[in-house]
């Protein structure tokens, strides 16, 4: 349902279980991520993208064991990357750029070492970046962190 006119919300409760893959990037919802969220178990992609999704990094998304690519770029989302994000092992490419998160990277992305893409340009992030950002150098192709107001030394 990539890049049509969709307009309005996400459903509170999306009870799809067997779901693999959720792309709606491109379209014009203007949702918080619901919870229910964190019950597609079976997710490896979740695309929400180029939207008008509004609220927090929703950290239920940690209960996603199975995902690999997180893709929440061009968004409102706020606040701060919450930890539960080290929970997904499985990931290589998150895309969180374009949005108005805050504060600092967790330290616990060290802990994605699948990580191959990573994508946090043009939000407000500050403080230094985490030493542990250089554990991702084995595996890390591409690093996107432009447009930010990070301070200090690189890793």
């Amino acid at each position: 349902l990539s890049d049509n006119n969709l307009k309005g919300t996400l459903p509170p409760d999306l009870a799809v279980p067997s779901l693999s893959s959720l792309l709606l990037k491109g379209n014009n919802l203007s949702s918080t991520i619901p919870t229910s969220i964190g019950d597609l178990h079976s997710l490896t992609t979740l695309d929400l993208s180029h939207n008008e999704m509004t609220g927090t990094f929703p950290s239920h998304i940690g209960n996603l064991s199975k995902l690999t690519t997180l893709d929440l770029n061009t968004n409102q989302l706020s606040a701060s990357i919450p930890t539960e994000i080290s929970t997904l092992s499985l990931l290589q490419s998150v895309h969180l750029g374009k949005n108005h998160f805050v504060g600092s990277i967790p330290s616990q992305i060290g802990l994605l070492t699948h990580l191959s893409e990573i994508n946090l340009q043009e939000n407000e992030f500050s403080f230094e970046l985490p030493t542990e950002i250089g554990l991702l150098a084995p595996s890390l192709e591409k690093i996107q962190l432009q447009k930010n107001q990070f301070l200090g030394p690189l890793p």
